[in-house]
């Protein structure tokens, strides 16, 4: 009897065991063959992102990397800088050479013979500047008028303005756009066409050559379309045209008049600005620029200053061909 119990707990033992480890070993297979396959599966094909094998996709085209030695980089800032010196030279003496007259007609100063057209209560005012020229003004001669102390770029500035009325939408001749403000209605009310700071400011000058009593308003439709890039600008008038006041010939050394028509429409006192004519002839370049010639000397400059260092260092330290 007690023979037969310990053999069925044996087998029952055994039977158990063996259920264990089979359950073990399956378990673990099969979790190795999920990872397996989720893994095969995740593998992306090795075809879809690989590039054709051309020598281009592949990067394998013959190329030339040069190597920065002090033999190349030395010559090289010296030519560069001989060659922006040698440019900033020609631009400031071609600069130098234009020849520039500005007359100041805003009236300020009480010995300006403008000075009595910043009377407000003056609504018409003819004034008249004498000037001289000590030299010939080479031609052609130009004539521009010049206004300082303005910011036309100012956002505010550039956006006053009623696009629907320049296009000549009748609707909106009588009701502004709120982009005008303040300059939409006038104190009693009454609808300003056009509207805006761009056409509060609108220069409305009027010059005349006393000899050939030609006269000639300026075209300022340019001031509602676009601004000007600086505070203090020149604006080129109609008058330096051939048939105009001032010609494409020379202008001739001596005394001249000229009649400046303001009708009390455009006072700059408010805003400290200055209103000038300008007389200049032009070149190759353009109109006089100082400041290109010279940034072209800093460069060059600088380059060769940079050469020099550059030698000082290499003579110093210099290092193997092979570093």
């Amino acid at each position: 009897m007690f023979i037969n119990i310990y053999i069925y707990v044996c087998v029952r033992v055994c039977v158990c065991v063996y259920i264990y480890i089979y359950i073990y070993i399956y378990t673990h297979v099969y979790n190795q063959s999920n990872r397996i396959r989720t893994m095969v599966k995740n593998e992306p094909e090795k075809s879809s992102d690989r590039p054709d094998n051309t020598a281009f996709t592949q990067q394998r085209l013959p190329a030339w990397q040069p190597i920065l030695s002090a033999g190349i980089v030395i010559p090289g800032f010296v030519l560069i800088g001989l060659a922006f010196i040698g440019v900033g030279v020609a631009l400031f003496i071609t600069s130098r050479d234009i020849q520039v007259l500005e007359l100041d007609y805003t009236g300020v100063e009480s010995s300006n013979p403008c000075s009595k057209c910043t009377d407000p209560n003056v609504r018409k005012c003819i004034c008249t500047i004498v000037f001289s020229l000590d030299t010939l003004f080479k031609g052609p001669v130009f004539m521009y008028y010049g206004l300082t102390n303005y910011f036309q770029n100012q956002r505010r500035y550039g956006v006053s303005r009623d696009d629907n009325q320049l296009y000549g939408d009748l609707d909106y001749f009588k009701s502004p756009g709120s982009d005008c403000a303040p300059f939409d209605y006038d104190s009693n009310d009454r609808p300003i066409v056009p509207c805006g700071a761009l056409a509060n400011s609108m220069f409305n000058g009027i010059y005349a050559n006393t000899d050939c009593h030609a006269g000639s308003h300026a075209n300022d439709s340019i001031l509602l379309k676009e601004t000007k890039p600086l505070p203090s600008w020149d604006y080129l008038d109609n008058q330096s045209k051939s048939h105009s006041f001032i010609s494409v010939q020379d202008l001739s050394s001596g005394v001249l008049q000229l009649h400046e028509v303001i009708e009390g429409n455009y006072p700059v006192v408010s805003f400290n600005g200055r209103k000038k004519v300008v007389l200049s002839n032009v070149s190759w370049m353009g109109g006089k620029n100082d400041f290109l010639g010279i940034a072209y000397l800093v460069v060059g400059s600088l380059c060769i200053v940079m050469s020099i260092v550059m030698l000082i260092v290499y003579a110093k330290f210099k290092f193997p061909e092979d570093d």
